[in-house]
């Protein structure tokens, strides 16, 4: 099983993906398959550890180097996972679940590549079925409504008299089979996976909803906060769509603040400036959480043009 990653950056860039031809590394007895977007499998008949990892440092020296697309350089990476008949699997379908075990402790362990063994089984398996649960409950979500998942909002207060200014929108998700999954277990997978982009939305979404129903009854509120992930910010109609979403359901771009942290600033700062200044001239608030944790300094925060900075507490 080979996974590529960074393919997003070519499509939030509006860039042809230039295609991978497993074919061209393989024999003409083996096979190979385009699982996704982004994942493929393939078949190496009669070969046993040596012969799949000679392949697999074949595949991955072919992606070593960065290509030109539109005058932007990109790069793709790459995660192998090796699964062996009989000892893996008997069939085809566990084979694959294997490899795909095996692909994602590499992936986690920044390895290129990684057999299949009884020690990562178990990791493996929680994590492939948290992903294939996350894509299910999206899709579920996004038809009838929250199911799994859910929105919780913790209170902010003003120091001077302890009234509410806001709400902070927090994500909860109740598995079906695996019970409470925690935001710091599904939220970096979700990242890895480029799920994230579709949960902000879904976020977003169901948070302006949820503004515009507390307006509608009457519940006093200054604003929502959602916090974006730093990889987000690749896609460079990002704020544009943020605008579009709350905006599609009715309620007011003043109710939603967007947090990001520091660290995310600091990682695309010029894209983060435009992404920052498009939202703010929208009429959509900014926060940048976790300041004081990264590298920038008080003079930088002049070119910032956010609403407000929320400190890290010091331990």
């Amino acid at each position: 099983a080979l996974r590529l990653s960074r393919t997003k950056n070519l499509h939030f860039a509006k860039a042809p993906f230039p295609g991978f031809s497993a074919e061209a590394l393989i024999r003409e007895s083996d096979t190979a398959a385009r699982i996704r977007s982004d994942e493929f499998a393939l078949i190496l008949l009669d070969s046993g550890n040596h012969s799949a990892k000679v392949v697999a440092k074949k595949i991955l020296n072919s992606l070593l180097s960065p290509f030109m697309i539109n005058n932007q350089q990109f790069s793709i990476g790459s995660s192998i996972g090796i699964a062996i008949y009989p000892q893996d699997g008997s069939d085809s379908d566990t084979l694959l679940q294997q490899a795909d075990r095996a692909m994602y402790f590499a992936k986690n362990n920044n390895k290129a590549y990684a057999f299949c063994t009884p020690e990562l089984d178990e990791e493996g398996k929680r994590r492939l079925e948290i992903e294939q649960g996350l894509r299910k409950a999206l899709i579920e979500n996004n038809k009838t409504g929250p199911v799994e998942l859910t929105l919780v909002y913790q209170s902010k207060h003003y120091l001077h008299d302890n009234s509410i200014q806001g709400y902070e929108v927090l994500i909860r998700w109740q598995h079906p089979e695996l019970g409470i999954i925690s935001p710091s277990e599904f939220i970096p997978l979700a990242e890895q996976t480029g799920l994230i982009v579709d949960l902000s939305r879904w976020v977003i979404t169901q948070a302006s909803l949820q503004a515009l129903q507390w307006e509608k009854d009457g519940i006093k509120f200054k604003n929502l906060a959602i916090k974006i992930s730093a990889i987000e910010l690749i896609n460079f109609e990002l704020a544009q769509n943020i605008i579009s979403q709350i905006d599609a359901t009715g309620a007011q771009r003043e109710w939603i603040e967007i947090e990001m942290t520091e660290s995310a600033v600091m990682k695309m700062p010029d894209v983060s400036i435009k992404f920052i200044e498009d939202l703010v001239n929208a009429g959509v608030l900014v926060i940048i959480d976790s300041f004081g944790t990264g590298h920038s300094s008080i003079s930088y925060l002049k070119t910032l043009p956010a609403s407000y900075l929320k400190t890290e507490v010091s331990q």
